[in-house]
């Protein structure tokens, strides 16, 4: 479950919630500016810091660090329509792996 919402006058607050590979409950947050500044982000064990910079009203660049490196970058798109939220991801995780993720979510 991914949660989306207004934060402040230009910047977004996101809560994930969902169950890991071993079965265990995950929770991570973040509230961040689009500004291209790191923020801390919570719960995400592959990243604990996250900057967003606007491209357009449907595009975000994400940038994320661990432990003070950076470690992904990405860009999430919104379907014009609003229903879709696509994002892209390359880089390391915690455990040295690359990583070349898309996910795509949709509204409910």
């Amino acid at each position: 479950m991914l949660k989306i919402e207004a934060w402040g006058d230009d910047g977004v607050k996101y809560t994930s919630d969902g169950i890991d590979a071993e079965g265990k409950p995950t929770h991570s947050e973040v509230e961040a500016k689009y500004d291209g500044k790191f923020y801390p982000f919570k719960g995400n064990p592959d990243s604990d810091m996250l900057a967003y910079k606007r491209i357009d009203v449907n595009t975000l660049h994400m940038t994320s660090q661990l432990g003070g490196k950076q470690n992904v970058t990405g860009m999430i798109v919104i379907s014009k329509d609003g229903k879709t939220r696509t994002l892209t991801q390359v880089g390391t995780n915690a455990k040295g792996q690359k990583i070349n993720n898309v996910v795509v979510y949709e509204r409910q």
